[in-house]
């Protein structure tokens, strides 16, 4: 009887620790970044209240409406957080608002107290398919060297990827020149065995083929055979391809056709809950041809390292630029 009562108790006990594990693991995913960013009852937090005020911006209330009024640049121009969508984040301006003593603490809040530095870990283990989000080609390798690992460490399993880039021209200022494309010491990730680097370097122009490039440099031997391509052009009155577009763009090639099931969208932070948020945001347009769908958005976080206070403002210029976004996105639902 005794013996019973223990395996009862023990029963309980592992069926609890699951539980409460799970929770846990939840609490880690891009959702409770939202809800460091507002309250229950869709007020601004006290963490993106301190933030406004760091940058000069003091609302008259803490509605998610009078916020972007600021944030967009609705009131003046001048205190606006969000880049105009004709522009790429290189080119981000600084805000003249922002007093240096004040970088720091804007780092500090919205990396650690908000959750934008943090890790968002995949919660399954299987996966439909993989979406994975062009960008920089130190961000890319960095988000292959992430999705290699995971899979590697058996955390998820290797499934058909999409890789989804944009007619984004490299730039020399982020070191997307031919010496680091083709760079095998690039201290981010590794190049397969069987990867020869070609005598004459080929020019390589936009993301879509620096994409191809990174991936087969470092493909994950159990990827082999698993890899789609959903490049986007720019339109005719748009410098940039937005990602929304690009996003759009996946769903109108292949989106629609996808089986019920769960599908896992690779990017970094600070955007994991961003492009979270464009994904819903389109199925919620499509809500008929979404049906059965659900997305999930994990990244690693940046390892960029930032030093001398011009790269520090530049940094927190593309932090407050995707907090305002995401901001935004969150007020739309």
């Amino acid at each position: 009887m005794i013996l019973k009562n223990l395996k009862i108790y023990f029963f309980i006990k592992i069926s609890f620790f699951v539980l409460f594990h799970n929770y846990a693991i939840a609490l880690t995913t891009a959702d409770i970044i939202e809800k460091n960013i507002i309250t229950k009852d869709k007020k601004i937090s006290n963490n993106l209240k301190k933030v406004l005020n760091l940058t000069s911006i003091y609302p008259k209330d803490d509605s998610i409406t009078e916020a972007l009024y600021w944030i967009d640049g609705t009131y003046d121009t001048q205190y606006s957080w969000i880049r105009k969508d004709k522009k790429e984040f290189l080119d981000i301006e600084n805000n003249i608002n922002i007093s240096d003593d004040n970088l720091d603490d804007i780092i500090k809040i919205i990396n650690e107290d908000i959750g934008f530095k943090k890790e968002v870990a995949p919660l399954n283990k299987n996966y439909n398919a993989i979406l994975f989000l062009g960008s920089t080609l130190f961000r890319v390798r960095d988000k292959l060297a992430y999705l290699n690992q995971i899979i590697d460490d058996g955390t998820i399993n290797p499934t058909m990827t999409y890789l989804i880039g944009g007619e984004r021209l490299l730039s020399e200022k982020i070191y997307e020149t031919n010496e680091e494309l083709f760079n095998k010491k690039n201290g981010i990730i590794t190049f397969n065995n069987d990867y020869k680097i070609p005598k004459i370097l080929p020019e390589l122009k936009d993301e879509r083929e620096m994409l191809k490039l990174v991936f087969s440099q470092s493909l994950h031997p159990l990827l082999k055979n698993k890899i789609a391509f959903v490049f986007t052009e720019k339109e005719l009155n748009n410098s940039k391809v937005l990602t929304s577009n690009k996003i759009k763009n996946f769903f109108n090639e292949f989106g629609w056709n996808l089986k019920e099931g769960k599908y896992l969208i690779i990017t970094q932070q600070p955007y994991a809950l961003y492009h979270k948020l464009i994904v819903e945001k389109i199925c919620k347009e499509e809500k008929d041809k979404c049906q059965g769908l659900e997305f999930e958005s994990i990244g690693s976080c940046s390892k960029e390292t930032i030093g001398s206070i011009v790269e520090k403002r530049k940094y927190v210029s593309r932090l407050l630029d995707s907090l305002g976004r995401t901001l935004l996105l969150i007020s739309q639902k």
